[in-house]
């Protein structure tokens, strides 16, 4: 086991570090994308991060073991993150644009055809809340007339009097 590399073989691990740094950035696009169609909140954005943290260390752990034998080498570990800046800031910049207007199109998208969509069941819903607004109007007007008949007041019982024949009253009588 040799602990001396050569000279063809560190710039050979160099170079294929600079291009899984390269993919660690097109990776990270496409989380940024997922974000833009899923979610605008911090909770959101906080686990995607932690999410795209893990699956940098572990492929890079693996990348690392393949490439190195796992061994720990800066200019693996700087040219990770070379290639990593390079995309970010060159092809990455052309990526979130395109990426942006290809969210807008499948949110619009899909806009026009929850509406499409939707506007049977709005119909339906409209004519079954005008069925309901007629209906609760017809009972409304029928439990007013009820109310209005039952308020009528009976006699006080102290001056009626029962027979066989009916109820009289006592004033009646009396005047």
């Amino acid at each position: 086991m040799s602990y001396i590399i050569s000279s063809p073989e560190q710039l050979r691990q160099l170079l294929l570090s600079v291009g899984f740094g390269f993919i660690l950035g097109v990776v990270y696009d496409i989380f940024r994308i997922i974000r833009l169609l899923l979610t605008e909140k911090r909770f959101g954005i906080y686990i995607q991060d932690i999410l795209y943290a893990l699956v940098c260390a572990v492929t890079s752990f693996i990348f690392l073991l393949s490439v190195t034998g796992g061994r720990l080498r800066f200019y693996v570990l700087a040219g990770c993150l070379t290639g990593w800046a390079v995309y970010y800031f060159s092809l990455g910049i052309v990526a979130i644009r395109a990426g942006n207007a290809v969210v807008r199109l499948i949110k619009t998208c899909m806009r026009f055809l929850f509406r499409i969509i939707s506007a049977p069941f709005k119909v339906t819903f409209n004519v079954l809340s005008a069925i309901c607004r007629k209906i609760s109007r017809f009972c409304g007007k029928k439990l007013r007339f009820f109310r209005n008949f039952f308020k009528i007041r009976l006699q006080p019982i102290r001056g009626l009097i029962y027979n066989r024949f009916g109820v009289f009253s006592n004033r009646s009588k009396k005047e």
